[in-house]
């Protein structure tokens, strides 16, 4: 299925893979998930300001909590949130929506980390990782 995210710059990607190593096997951070579909998100910028603001980790999968210009969820209800890392023999990719989120205990960064990034739209036929 093609869905709507937020591409992850390759350089805050490795930011925080330096401060927050994965630690499970099969690594992700590249992006933020709006939508499910080819229908553009009405109502979701172009490009938009991302700020990590919590984490959440429980049965083998690892995730960021972040916030979209100010935005904590999608249009879907699901919290917004980059999926770091998982173990693929007791979990999915998706399964880091089902996580709870806590604020960052010893965050490295005095300010939350923010960046920009810019909406895509991903597709099984263009890409065949996701």
């Amino acid at each position: 299925m093609s869905y709507w995210a937020y591409q992850v710059p390759e350089s805050v990607r490795d930011w925080l893979a330096d401060h927050y190593p994965f630690k499970f096997g099969e690594h992700r951070g590249d992006h933020i998930t709006v939508c499910l579909g080819d229908a553009f998100p009405e109502g979701w910028p172009v490009m938009a300001a991302i700020e990590v603001c919590g984490y959440g980790c429980d049965n083998g999968i690892e995730a960021f909590r972040v916030t979209v210009n100010g935005r904590l969820e999608q249009p879907r209800g699901i919290p917004l949130h980059i999926t770091w890392s998982f173990d693929p023999l007791t979990a999915q990719a998706k399964d880091s929506s089902r996580l709870e989120f806590k604020k960052i205990e010893n965050w490295v960064a005095e300010d939350p980390v923010r960046f920009g990034a810019r909406l895509m739209h991903y597709s099984p036929e263009k890409d065949s990782d996701e």
